[in-house]
């Protein structure tokens, strides 16, 4: 029995303790434990914990009995690195989360404050000409985001989210208020400086943000096309349309300059070509990378089909026409 109360096997007690309650911390962690469980989280991260290290020591007992002392000295020096990695794995951790809060307290500074849009031809004008200069970035999102401004006559954009908030408990740092117009349809009545999406034709309730992630509640959206910049947006405010789901909606697609496309009989590299002649495609079916499309003449005549590849390495290798 002295041979417990030695100070090695006391070491061992402590550092048995120590490591098991950090693993039972990382086990409850990975299992979510305390997923959606509100106050009572922290409290059943811990009690993993606590139920780890004491069944680890009532364990070390019975190992601290059996084994030799210079095997009981290498456990402690194991456990010991342990204990460390641990204790510098959860300080990289609180930091991590500080650097977070820190940058989602700070205000945005190129955010401004809504204000009348001056005119909303404007942003049309400049997005198509963003469009033929070849200067929308190939980086392809997810897909896009339309807002339904028919039900929700403002669309209101939001800062870095906290992941552990509903969207209710975010507050929106700017907005865009569409009204309706006397002879039908809808205008942008205010507008952030900055707004620029990636298509505008409001008197063909055409708006679309490109999507560059998803989550539960928010969607992160590019609301300037030529610089980039992000924000997120309330997904009950509008649909979101997948790559292939947009693909589907759009009149016509056709081959980017310097494409080397050709029409296929299947969707494979090496398959035949088809020889149809024709005017436009329109697509039908997207199977992975590849568009089915229909061939038409000038008059929109059908004069045959073909799979055409419409990405490739993350990169847009077609163009498409939202009207007619």
């Amino acid at each position: 029995m002295k041979k417990l109360f030695k100070p090695a096997c006391l070491l061992l007690y402590l550092l048995t303790v120590m490591v098991f309650f950090l693993i039972g911390l990382l086990y409850a962690n990975w299992i979510d434990a305390g997923k959606n469980q509100g106050l009572a989280a922290a409290a059943i991260v811990l009690g993993h914990g606590v139920i780890f290290s004491i069944v680890a020591l009532i364990l070390s007992f019975f190992a601290a009995y059996h084994l030799k002392h210079k095997i009981i000295i290498r456990l402690n020096l194991l456990f010991g690195i342990f204990v460390l990695a641990g204790v510098l794995l959860i300080l990289f951790k609180a930091n991590e989360r500080n650097k977070l809060r820190e940058k989602a307290a700070e205000p945005l500074e190129e955010l401004k404050p809504t204000k009348p849009a001056e005119s909303i031809r404007l942003l049309a004008i400049a997005n198509t000409a963003l469009q033929r200069e070849g200067l929308l970035s190939n980086d392809l999102g997810l897909g896009f985001f339309k807002p339904n401004f028919f039900d929700n006559p403002v669309l209101y954009f939001y800062g870095n989210p906290n992941w552990e908030k509903t969207v209710d408990d975010h507050s929106p740092k700017d907005s865009v208020v569409f009204k309706k117009k006397e002879i039908g349809g809808y205008e942008i009545a205010q507008a952030p400086s900055w707004l620029l999406p990636e298509h505008l034709k409001l008197d063909y309730d055409i708006l679309y943000f490109r999507i560059q992630s998803l989550g539960t509640e928010f969607a992160e959206v590019i609301v300037n096309s030529a610089t980039r910049n992000t924000r997120y947006i309330d997904l009950r405010q509008g649909k979101v349309l997948t790559w292939p789901k947009f693909l589907l909606s759009v009149s016509t697609v056709a081959f980017v300059p310097n494409s080397y496309q050709e029409i296929r009989i299947k969707p494979l590299e090496h398959a035949s070509t088809v020889e149809s002649s024709f005017s436009f495609m329109r697509p039908v079916l997207v199977k992975e990378e590849w568009l089915l499309v229909q061939l038409l003449d000038s008059n929109f005549k059908a004069t045959g089909k073909g799979w055409i590849r419409w990405k490739k390495e993350g990169r847009l290798l077609i163009s498409y026409s939202l009207l007619s």
